[in-house]
């Protein structure tokens, strides 16, 4: 056993319960803990021994030594399926202490300014360091797994929105129709890379891939969006119609 639990009476004060005197200590030890007296403090230098000190020596810090040791053991470890499900279990319904309870920005609404300061904040952190996705790629497993737990979902009924048009009704704008027709017609691009060396490309989606940036970003870049500066190091030159 290499922790128990132990209680401390106090013999100036009998009683006719579970234990002859009143209990004052409750504490958690191992090896000769509980009968060790000789580096113990009085309570209050008046009555039984108790802690090591009287208290108000703040936190037990770790020193950077023990830190790279503890660091070094957890290196690598991982929780293991079955111990990633017992977490799970322990956690779910009325087991979370988050159970029946609102979360703390239950039925508060970002206001307009807040929107767009979140909004230019995530995009100058996007210019600077990329899309967390920029260059990566689900594996062919995952995209199984993605396959079949999608199957026969989002068709017919299950989607919501059959049997709901979304332009049912409704007809673009003519400033649409010229977002529309700018999209579709085909441009010449003139990229520089910050190494200097320049290439051209009439397809976005491919040069995307061949030098595994966001095509997202990329776009951009390329139709002049003013926070987009470059793209993997990627910058335009120009863009021309063809």
């Amino acid at each position: 056993m290499k922790h128990y639990v132990y209680v401390l009476l106090d013999p100036r004060k009998p009683t006719t319960g579970q234990f002859p005197y009143e209990p004052f200590y409750v504490g958690k030890g191992s090896g000769h803990r509980a009968t060790d007296y000789s580096t113990r403090r009085r309570h209050l230098n008046t009555g039984p021994l108790v802690n090591l000190t009287e208290g108000g020596d703040g936190s037990f810090l770790h020193t950077d030594e023990t830190k790279s040791i503890i660091s070094k053991a957890n290196s690598g470890r991982k929780f293991t399926t079955e111990h990633k499900q017992k977490i799970s279990d322990a956690l779910k319904g009325e087991n979370n202490p988050m159970f029946g309870k609102p979360g703390p920005r239950t039925g508060i609404l970002h206001t307009e300014e807040s929107k767009l300061q979140i909004g230019k904040s995530q995009k100058a952190r996007i210019a600077k360091n990329g899309h967390c996705w920029t260059g990566r790629s689900h594996t062919e497993v995952t995209k199984k797994k993605i396959s079949i737990a999608r199957t026969g979902q989002m068709m017919g009924e299950d989607n919501p929105m059959y049997g709901i048009g979304g332009m049912l009704g409704k007809t673009h704008s003519e400033k649409a129709k010229a977002k529309i027709s700018e999209a579709l017609e085909e441009f010449r691009y003139t990229f520089q890379h910050k190494d200097g060396h320049t290439e051209e490309t009439t397809n976005l989606t491919q040069f995307a891939k061949d030098h595994k940036v966001n095509q997202g970003n990329l776009c951009k870049v390329a139709n002049g969006v003013q926070s987009y500066k470059s793209c993997g190091g990627w910058s335009i030159i120009s863009k021309e119609s063809l």
